[in-house]
């Protein structure tokens, strides 16, 4: 099912263990950061946790890993940090996404872990990313 889903600011949990996707999927062309002046197209989604506002942007385009990126392993993920609130993830050149904090120095390994997890679950089946879904809440496992 895709759509724009939006939830208003005073309808937001206050339960620091649940993010909630707040707006997306929505298209896009040319992520905002990380990685310069660029065309990569594909989704975004915004999510609100812990009092944070982080955009995801999915996309299947091929993404070249940047040597300065720092490799970040949590569990059997590898993540590569771009910045201090910008993270990315690929998932054996089938997709990628990025995850971008809108405060720096509140970058959530949680999070990022998290909707990993449950983007590569419903990327097992084919029509998830057909229709450019984002997971509506993520629990945070603490």
């Amino acid at each position: 099912m895709s759509g724009i889903f939006f939830i208003h600011a005073e309808e937001k949990t206050e339960d620091d263990n649940i993010a909630i996707l707040l707006e997306g999927p929505v298209p896009y062309d040319g992520i905002p950061e990380g990685i310069g002046d660029n065309v990569v197209a594909g989704y975004m989604g915004r999510y609100s946790y812990s009092g944070n506002i982080i955009d995801v942007y999915y996309t299947t385009e091929d993404i070249l890993i940047f040597s300065d990126w720092e490799i970040v392993k949590m569990g059997d993920f590898t993540f590569y940090q771009i910045s201090a609130k910008e993270i990315f993830f690929k998932n054996r050149d089938k997709w990628s996404i990025f995850i971008l904090f809108h405060e720096s120095g509140n970058l959530s390994y949680k999070f990022v872990s998290e909707l990993t997890k449950k983007m590569l679950f419903f990327a097992k089946t084919e029509e998830f990313f057909k229709v450019s879904s984002f997971p509506a809440i993520i629990n945070i496992n603490r």
